[in-house]
């Protein structure tokens, strides 16, 4: 039986392969940084359907595998250096985590997750969609920035592509629901 769902049977959930997947790994991901954390490992790729990054009959991928390729780069560790975390403000903490660092080559990466729920009903459910402007003035003058999202929409086969947005001091970012948007700033 379900423990979730009492008095119904239980069936198998996979959750990589749904948005909430998107924004919960980036959300971890955030909150262990901050509480001091250097890394995120997911060691188990190819396990059963709840776990799994790729789909064993077709080999296609789930959203999950686009999730942990795309936060691998936006974070360098090395044994010499790591990125630095960043103060930042925000108005609305309760549905949107946001991390912004610094890394070792001088670039800005900001993070924004869109972690709200449409209805206290949903089991998988998309999400809410949520849109928010980032004031990137006190990071300075920059030349360019690019934005990579992951959400329900995400192509599976040819991943998140990147969005080169035009320099402005405050950037609009929109996620249809569950997901994360990833702006790489270069000075």
């Amino acid at each position: 039986m379900n423990n979730c769902n009492p008095g119904k049977k239980f069936v198998s959930d996979t959750p990589g392969t749904t948005a909430f997947f998107a924004a919960r790994r980036p959300y971890v991901l955030s909150q262990l940084g901050k509480a001091g954390s250097q890394a995120l490992y997911h060691w188990d790729c190819g396990a059963d359907t709840p776990y799994s990054e790729v789909d064993y009959t077709t080999g296609n991928k789930y959203l999950s595998d686009w999730v942990d390729f795309t936060l691998s780069p936006p974070f360098p560790v090395t044994s010499t250096s790591s990125p630095t975390i960043l103060a930042l403000e925000s108005s609305d903490v309760s549905s949107t985590e946001f991390l912004a660092t610094k890394n070792p080559h001088d670039s800005d990466v900001i993070v924004i997750t869109d972690r709200a729920v449409h209805s206290s009903s949903d089991n998988n459910g998309p999400g809410d969609p949520r849109t928010v402007i980032v004031d990137v003035t006190a990071l300075g003058n920059y030349s360019s920035v690019t934005q990579l999202t992951l959400q329900r929409d995400t192509d599976l086969t040819k991943g998140p592509q990147p969005m080169t947005l035009s320099p402005s001091p405050k950037l609009s970012v929109t996620l249809n629901g569950y997901g994360t948007a990833f702006l790489h700033v270069v000075p």
